[in-house]
């Protein structure tokens, strides 16, 4: 993923294995899907404010690759937004 504002940052989400997430490039090679996206409707996505589908529509958030996959992404933010946290 790439979010903006006034300089652009990469972050991975790797869904493939076990399940990673970190900043820069993803150690397991080339991404299937990249999403750039502003940081403020990264935030609605997370918080679920926005749909990714509404973003895309409207040309708020870009897709390189795979845009099946990339509609997984939704899924995947709402099941983070209903977990709850293990103490």
């Amino acid at each position: 993923m790439a979010i903006s504002d006034n300089k652009t940052e990469s972050w991975y989400l790797d869904l493939k294995k076990k399940g990673a997430v970190g900043k820069g490039t993803s150690p397991a090679g080339p991404a299937d899907i990249t999403l750039n996206v502003s940081e403020e409707n990264f935030g609605k996505l997370v918080d679920g404010s926005a749909s990714a589908q509404r973003l895309f529509m409207s040309g708020k958030l870009k897709v390189k690759g795979n845009v099946m996959k990339a509609a997984s992404i939704e899924t995947v933010l709402k099941a983070a937004q209903n977990a709850k946290p293990k103490l």
